[in-house]
């Protein structure tokens, strides 16, 4: 199979599932906000983002290394599966005992506390199983990968509705999401036995050269970890669960767009590691076409969010959420340059620059601490956005000056100004049939934005082609080239 065909396979792949788990985790959060409410959500965001200090604990580095080496030399598979496992074991169980004990110092609510530990269980299986996800991913297997993460949603979703409709508790809700995620779990062990079957064969030495190499990936994940999850943490430290509900009902609408770049960067983080090493031509090309879709999804997305954001919120969630739509208005546009960030920072690390992009995002990280510690005082959860906002535009600016520097130099405007263009139309349009019902709105939209890229000649042919390889495995190309003469 052709490489450009294998990263539509998995990009669709990885679409359709994530679509579909995404759509699943949105109705579990509405349910969650019908039954508990704003605190009950609030409550519901603190323990799942203060729960990542497991993760930032457990080395996320060593997942990356997996797609990074095995992707080019399948015959480390069983090494690295051998030597990272047990790692990944000793440090989930530390980390874990260690996060329990820091929330019993800083919180003192019996039911937070009894929440938090099944969340710690929950963090503590996922650290071991990233290890199967990786080795199934560095094999170009997003389909297994995308098929398992839907059956764990609609597992969440079924059992954490019906526990939440006889109990309406949130511990009842946390042990549902354990019992999906144990399912997750061995569904990865089961898919990824043709590629590797763990057995004893540890080597310190390995473990040693892994560690180093892995560093500079686990600090700008950990960073990143730290930086997504800061705000809801401190929000819930120094202002309350309702206010953090606000916050995190604002974030879900986002975190339904945000995979779009995971999805993207996921399937073609194979093919970069590959031409990383043999052709900067071949890798520039991937790149660049990467930009352009990102550039073309996300600005429609920020303008239509923008506008929508107080119908949008009220539709979702119902009446108590109001002030979620000033936060969603403001994160939108964070989320728009974290498409592009996310897409920029791994091309750092391919090209061998990932200690700068650590720098980076550590940086990042530091100074998303200090602004909530400004902000959120005088401006709450608003505060706690806009510093989310200014640290995107940090990361933007210190990433692509780096591409610009090290690999070559990015010509943003001349990628970006078609798609901004048809966004502002389509904003134009927006506001005009504010009167008809969301969901036709988003539809006119969509149509209307499509329609003026088309004309200003947005689509070259190398995206219409790509586009022609998205029908012929769909089984539907053939015959749309044949009707178009191709």
């Amino acid at each position: 199979m052709k490489q450009k065909d294998k990263i539509i396979r998995n990009t669709l792949a990885l679409f359709a599932g994530t679509a579909v788990g995404n759509v699943f985790s949105f109705l579990l959060m509405v349910c969650i906000a019908r039954t508990l409410g704003d605190v009950g959500v609030g409550q519901y965001s603190f323990l799942f983002a203060f729960g990542y200090l497991i993760m930032i604990l457990c080395n996320p580095g060593m997942g990356y290394l997996i797609i990074k080496d095995v992707s080019a030399n399948k015959g480390v598979t069983s090494e690295y599966g051998n030597n990272i496992l047990p790692v990944k074991a000793i440090l989930a169980v530390v980390s874990a005992l260690a996060a329990v004990f820091l929330l019993i110092l800083i919180k003192d609510d019996p039911l937070i506390i009894r929440s938090f530990m099944i969340v710690a269980v929950i963090y503590m299986i996922d650290c071991m199983g990233s290890v199967f996800a990786s080795i199934l991913n560095a094999n170009e297997r997003m389909d297994l990968t995308s098929l398992i993460d839907v059956i764990e949603r609609a597992v969440a979703l079924l059992a954490g509705v019906v526990l939440l409709y006889i109990t309406r508790s949130l511990l009842s809700l946390v042990l549902a999401l354990l019992i999906s995620n144990v399912v997750k779990q061995v569904l990865y062990v089961i898919s990824s036995r043709s590629y590797f079957i763990p057995s004893f064969g540890i080597d310190f030495q390995l473990w040693k050269s892994l560690f180093v190499r892995s560093l500079p990936f686990a600090l700008s994940i950990s960073f990143l970890y730290i930086y997504y999850r800061i705000d809801t943490v401190m929000l819930s430290l120094m202002v309350g669960d309702q206010v953090t509900g606000w916050y995190n009902a604002a974030y879900r609408p986002i975190d339904v767009v945000h995979y779009i770049p995971l999805l993207l960067v996921t399937a073609i983080l194979p093919p970069m590691a590959q031409y990383s090493r043999e052709s900067a031509e071949v890798l520039t090309d991937i790149f660049n076409r990467s930009f352009r879709y990102l550039v073309m999804l996300a600005l429609p997305i920020g303008v239509g969010m923008f506008l929508l954001a107080p119908r949008l919120i009220l539709f979702v969630f119902g009446e108590g959420f109001e002030n979620a739509a000033p936060v969603l208005r403001v994160l939108i546009w964070a989320e728009v340059f974290a498409f592009l960030n996310y897409l920029g920072g791994h091309l750092l690390n391919m090209i061998d620059r990932q200690k700068i992009y650590t720098v980076i995002v550590g940086a990042t990280a530091v100074f998303n601490i200090v602004l909530n510690l400004l902000l959120i005082p005088g401006y709450t959860h608003i505060g706690a956005a806009v510093a989310t906002l200014l640290c995107e535009l940090l990361i933007f600016a210190l990433v692509y000056g780096c591409i610009r520097r090290y690999f070559f130099r990015l010509h943003l405007w001349s990628l970006a100004w078609k798609p901004a263009f048809a966004a502002l139309i389509m904003g134009a349009l927006v506001v005009k049939i504010q009167f008809l019902p969301i969901w036709c709105i988003v539809i006119a939209g969509c149509v209307c934005y499509f329609m003026v890229l088309f004309l200003l000649r947005g689509l070259n042919m190398q995206d219409k082609d790509a586009l022609y390889s998205v029908f012929d495995i769909l089984g539907k190309g053939s015959h749309l080239k044949a009707k178009s003469g191709k």
